[in-house]
Parts: C-alpha cells; structure tokens; sequence
C-alpha cells in the first residue's frame, strides 16, 4: 500500500504548476507522522515494524528517482524566466526534493538505530542513494561501517548506554551545570564522561523537557554515539528527575518518547542549541539564555 508520502510526492510530479506553500507545509506534516508511526509499530511489535519500515525505504527511494529530475526539471524552467516573482516557485520546489530526502534520512536511521544486522545487509542497497545524489549517503555509509567494525553483538549490547564524544563532553557539562545543585555536579560530569550513573538520580532543575531536548539535539548531531533514541530515553530515566512546581518528578517512558524520538515537535524554550558550521562543518553548540 503507497503511504500518504509517496500519494503527495506523485501529486507534486503532476502538479508542479500548482504547488502551495501550505501543500508544501502538509506534506512535511505527512513525512513527520510516516516516521513517528513507523517508530511506534517498531516498539508494538519489531518484526511488523521491519517489514513496514523496509518496504517504505524501498518505495520511497524509488518514487524520489522518478521525482528529482522532474523537479529539477521545473526549477530549471522557472529559473530561466528569470522573473522576481517566481523566485517562491523555485524555493517551494526546492523545499519538495529536500523534504524526500528527510524522509530517506529518517527512514534510513530508524533502520540503522533498531535493525543494525540489516543495515549492514542493505549496504550494497544503500550505495545506491551515491549514484541519484543523496547528500546523507556519507553519513550512512559511516554508521554501517561504524557498525560493522564493532560487531553486531557489541552494538546492540551497548544500545543502552550513550556515550558523549569526548570532544564536546566538557562544553556540554559546562551548559547543563548550573541546572543541578552544586553537590551533584561532579556526578554529572562523570556521567557525561562514561554514561555511567549510581542509584541516586540527577535532580535537572528545571521543566523535563528542555533536558530530554538537549539530549535529542546532540544525539541527532551524533554527538551521542553508540546508542539509539529508545537506549537514549532509558538512560535518561534511570539516571534523571526533573522538577516541576518545586516537585520532583520521574521521567515517564511516553514523555520521553514523545520529546526525543518525535521528529516534528520542539522545544519552546531549549536550554541550548547544536549547529553545523556552514563553512567549516564543524558542530557549534550554544548556551540559550
């Protein structure tokens, strides 16, 4: 069955000449509830979730083949007008490729993250995304490699435990300190450094979700290696409370779940932000005051 995805993205190759920025906007809105729906089915059920996660990889890829040129096409088109006013046809076609490859991209991570065994199997399949210029295939292609000099067994077997490139560890301790009491931030700073925590919980100063944000930004920027978003939120709850009303709190397993593995909502007031470096590709992370 063609998922809602794929009907937008074959509306769009049709209809080129009447794409909307709300028809835009909808199908972003589409391509975030196919990954969070697909995420679901993988935690009801592993085996129904592989095999619809495996055939949405296979459809979508194939449809973006046929869409890109089809798109590049019309951005050509529109640009050689050369008129002022088109200039949001040609941003809006752009947004369409763009929001394939997000699809690809997340579909593709899930895949990684919850099926590493497969992944590595689909490698050849993967280098195929090389030959129709999917920008992410370096990122893939690392990870499965990552993934097949570590071994199956010792990936998976690691799953729940993140570890924080050593790099970046300083920086993020220095960010999140001031929201912990005095008397555990030694005991934070070991705990970004080896992922490693004791019986007590780390009492986050703070509405929950700005931590569990902070965390999801890093582990997208793969600052957080050797772990997948459920290993993540594990980690999260064995390890943090938050307070709320000056109460303290226990991370729920939903609450989690619906800040750090969803794929559209925010945070409306992050306690830091992560960034590439345009020029350099290097990650930037910034305190938000």
């Amino acid at each position: 069955m063609n998922s809602g995805f794929v009907i937008s993205l074959r509306w769009f190759c049709l209809n080129l000449d009447k794409v909307t920025q709300a028809r835009v906007n909808d199908f972003m809105q589409i391509r975030c509830d196919l990954s969070k729906d697909i995420e679901r089915t993988i935690f009801n059920n592993r085996k129904t979730g592989k095999g619809r996660l495996l055939s949405n990889i296979s459809e979508v890829i194939t449809e973006y083949k046929y869409a890109k040129p089809k798109v590049l096409n019309r951005i050509e088109y529109l640009k050689g007008l050369d008129l002022d006013s088109l200039e949001l046809e040609v941003e809006l076609c752009i947004e369409i490729l763009q929001e394939c490859e997000n699809c690809i991209s997340e579909l593709m991570m899930l895949l990684i993250e919850y099926y590493p065994k497969t992944a590595v199997k689909k490698k050849e399949g993967i280098l195929e995304l090389y030959n129709i210029g999917f920008r992410s295939f370096g990122r893939f292609i690392n990870r499965i490699e990552s993934i097949e000099t570590k071994g199956i067994a010792e990936q998976e077997a690691i799953g729940m435990k993140p570890v924080f490139k050593s790099e970046y560890a300083p920086q993020i301790f220095e960010i999140l300190k001031d929201f912990f009491g005095k008397e555990q931030q030694a005991e934070l700073d070991l705990l970004l450094k080896t992922g490693n925590g004791n019986s007590e919980h780390l009492i986050f100063r703070d509405s929950g979700n700005r931590l569990a944000d902070a965390f999801k930004q890093l582990i997208e920027a793969d600052l957080i290696t050797q772990c997948n978003k459920k290993g993540l939120e594990n980690w999260i709850s064995h390890n943090f409370k938050y307070t709320q009303n000056d109460r303290i709190k226990e991370y729920k397993p939903r609450y989690l779940n619906d800040i750090i593995s969803s794929k559209c909502d925010k945070c409306k007031k992050p306690l830091l932000n992560v960034k590439p470096n345009r020029s350099t590709g290097e990650i930037i992370i910034t305190k938000v005051y």
